[in-house]
């Protein structure tokens, strides 16, 4: 992980993105901690699908306490 100041980031701009094609970030520093992250492409889809994988087993971890406590009802499958 990288940081640099906002004004050396625009001043470099072709350079310091080149530096975060892998999977390298860069905190570009702000004023008052305002301070932006930036990643490349690639990195941003496996956090995104790193976040739906989270979500998806909080659900089923849910739903799996609900059966442990009782709370469902059950149905009869209807086959014609």
């Amino acid at each position: 992980m990288y940081a640099v100041n906002a004004t050396h980031f625009r001043q470099n701009f072709k350079e310091t993105c080149d530096m975060i094609q892998g999977r390298e970030s860069l905190i570009i520093t702000r004023p008052n901690n305002k301070n932006i992250v930036l990643i490349s492409e690639t990195r941003f889809a496996e956090l995104e699908k790193a976040e739906r994988n989270a979500d998806w087993l909080a659900m089923v971890n849910r739903n799996l306490d609900k059966i442990d406590r009782g709370e469902v009802t059950e149905h009869a499958l209807i086959e014609d």
